[in-house]
């Protein structure tokens, strides 16, 4: 999440992280903007980053006023973009040389991120919006790669079981 301001990425990356399946429309939204923020960066190289910032919110919005209107559409919509993110991220993590095809890794987490959602909807909500929120507040942290992706797995976990004891006390 380069060139988004850190506070921004940590607040939006929280409220994910704690609470995306009670705010569905909001981790549907978050989806639209992180995926059309990344495919901005990765195709259109000279521009500012406030344009880029920009794509993203439009998409953002879209995504959000989507999940009101278009409940099924934006419920594999959110799993397609965020699966394909955060494939995308694992791509990039594991292998830097590969990022050059990372679209490939996108397409295959958002087909497997958009079956999952459309199939098991409360689970997959819970688990790829506790690993979106994961991903956002750890990137914004300034922190070496490794304490990185401990801080990823833990905040990960802790999202997940947060959001399903909530879920099971509803």
């Amino acid at each position: 999440m380069e060139n988004v301001d850190p506070v921004i990425a940590f607040v939006l990356g929280a409220v994910l992280l704690l609470f995306g399946r009670r705010l569905f429309w909001l981790f549907v939204g978050a989806a639209g903007f992180v995926a059309a923020r990344e495919f901005a960066l990765g195709l259109l190289e000279e521009v500012s980053a406030a344009a880029v910032t920009m794509i993203g919110l439009i998409a953002g919005v879209i995504g959000a006023v989507a999940a009101f209107f278009l409940q099924k559409l934006a419920i594999a919509a959110a799993g397609f973009l965020a699966g394909g993110y955060l494939a995308l991220e694992l791509v990039r993590a594991s292998s830097p040389e590969l990022a050059q095809v990372g679209w490939i890794a996108f397409i295959a987490g958002g087909l497997v991120g958009a079956i999952l959602m459309a199939v098991l909807f409360r689970w997959t909500l819970i688990v790829l919006s506790s690993v979106l929120g994961a991903a956002l507040i750890s990137e914004a942290l300034p922190l070496e790669s490794v304490l990185k992706t401990g801080l990823f797995l833990v905040l990960a976990a802790v999202g997940v079981m947060v959001q399903a004891r909530k879920a099971a006390a509803a």
